[in-house]
């Protein structure tokens, strides 16, 4: 079920907008975070089964003050309608990626023969 969250975060300068808007994206099943423009107070974050309650107590921890505004269900057909009839300028939109390479790991064949110590 896709769900729109509004948190009110007491975000005073822009480090501490950064670091809540991370915050958000790191959760699992955000799709997208936003600012709302007015006040810069306000975080949008739309996701697929997000703990809302989990990510306001985090906020809170890491950032100050947070309060959860409103959690409601989003259809898929009225967000394309709103979205073609609602200008985006009202939105900031943040998308955050993270830096860090994955590096896999293979797990080579053993051959049979050998004998277990290599230093022998």
């Amino acid at each position: 079920m896709k769900q729109k969250i509004v948190i009110e975060v007491q975000m005073s300068s822009p480090k501490c907008r950064t670091k809540a808007l991370r915050i958000a994206v790191s959760e699992p099943g955000v799709i997208s975070v936003a600012v709302k423009e007015p006040d810069k107070d306000q975080l949008v974050v739309i996701g697929m089964n997000v703990d809302s309650a989990g990510l306001t107590k985090k906020l809170r921890m890491k950032v100050g003050y947070a309060t959860l505004v409103s959690v409601e269900a989003v259809n898929e057909d009225e967000e394309d309608r709103g979205n073609e009839e609602e200008p985006k300028s009202n939105l900031t939109q943040f998308q955050y990626t993270s830096g860090y390479p994955y590096y896999g790991y293979h797990i080579l064949p053993v051959d049979q023969n050998q004998s277990v110590c290599t230093i022998i």
